[in-house]
């Protein structure tokens, strides 16, 4: 499945009831338009609004999708971000603070190439790069339009996160992203010793959406558009020095060769 976060324009009726109208700029051109943004919905678009902006998804065979690239290549892909300096201090993290490198994970807990590279590499990843103290990960959330679920799930984790750790909320978020519905949350507070109530009360704090909002808008600042999306630099205090970015879940071998060349880049002897 092709998937595309894109930012959008908006253009409301003259009374401002609805949204009626959008256009969709790729490479500085307006490439689609709309007259009724709910007819996308037919077309297989999913649309969802973000203040002054929206999220569109599409599948593969909408006539656009061969302008995207995919997250599901056997070997992650390297990407140009539009900076070499990413701001540090997510909530989601696991490693020491002073671990000389970091890794960044741009992620949606129903994105199944996500799933694999949270069941299948990271485990392996936090065994011989975090916990030896040389890695620290941080999780950034990227819900996706073409998950109608992503959103709820984001915000579950970071309000699971502040409850009972990043670890514990991360891997029961994705061993049951498949099952995961609106019903399912009391059984996420109960098997991880919160009560319904407290995470029903969290997950529509305005606070817990906003979180989520900071990072899906530094996604789109760093020109993020798929997941998994991987970062890879050196620590400097809060920001991470870019080394290597890539998109693609992978295996462990290609990680580990992404994060031994940095380690070597950034001359770390440990």
């Amino acid at each position: 499945m092709f998937r595309k976060a894109l930012k959008i324009s908006l253009t409301p009726p003259p009374n401002g009831s609805s949204l009626r109208s959008v256009q969709i700029p790729v490479d500085g051109r307006d490439v689609f338009k709309k007259s009724d943004a709910y007819g996308l919905l037919q077309q297989g678009w999913s649309v969802r609004q973000r203040g002054d902006y929206c999220d569109v998804g599409f599948g593969r065979h909408h006539p656009l999708a061969h302008v995207f690239s995919e997250a599901e290549a056997d070997t992650p892909q390297p990407i140009e971000l539009t900076t070499d300096r990413v701001p540090l201090g997510s909530l989601q993290t696991v490693g020491v603070s002073t671990a000389p490198l970091g890794m960044i994970e741009f992620a949606d807990y129903q994105c199944p190439f996500c799933v694999k590279f949270a069941e299948s590499v990271f485990p392996q990843i936090k065994a011989k790069y975090v916990d030896s103290g040389l890695v620290r990960f941080e999780f950034r959330n990227f819900p996706l339009p073409i998950h109608p679920l992503a959103d709820d799930m984001a915000v579950a984790g970071v309000c699971l996160t502040k409850s009972r750790g990043f670890m514990s909320a991360h891997d029961f978020l994705f061993a049951g992203a498949s099952d995961f519905t609106r019903k399912w949350l009391p059984d996420a507070a109960t098997a991880l010793g919160m009560t319904s109530r407290s995470l029903e009360a969290c997950s529509e704090d305005p606070a817990s959406t906003a979180y989520v909002d900071q990072d899906v808008e530094l996604a789109r600042r760093l020109g993020v558009d798929a997941t998994p999306t991987f970062i890879i630099g050196r620590s400097f205090g809060a920001e991470l020095q870019v080394i290597d970015a890539v998109v693609g879940a992978g295996e462990f071998k290609d990680f580990e060769k992404l994060l031994d060349a940095a380690r070597a880049v950034a001359s770390v002897d440990r």
